[in-house]
């Protein structure tokens, strides 16, 4: 993943918008469009490399759990050449 637009380096900022930029895995599966809410999101970051305008990110998301509207997913950000950035722990309620 990448922004669309951008002119200058990535800061945290830049990371952290772009690990928060994926729909919850639950919602993806639900038969119509829902609420949703994050109720706990602790990210760890663990550097900040040099990364220019246009370079691509990369997110890997597991659902570690799911059930009655609830899901735990752990998030892990690395660059283009594989190096681990960031590292997220979420849990996501669904209010339908």
């Amino acid at each position: 993943m990448r922004f669309k637009e951008q002119t200058h380096n990535y800061d945290w900022t830049h990371l952290i918008a772009l690990i928060d930029s994926w729909p919850p895995s639950q919602l993806q599966v639900f038969p119509s469009p829902a609420p949703a809410s994050s109720m706990s999101w602790h990210v760890e970051c663990l550097h900040l490399p040099r990364l220019s305008a246009g370079q691509w990110v990369g997110v890997d998301i597991t659902t570690t759990a799911a059930h009655n509207g609830y899901a735990y997913e752990d998030a892990t950000l690395y660059t283009e050449s594989g190096d681990v950035i960031a590292q997220s722990k979420q849990t996501v309620a669904l209010f339908a």
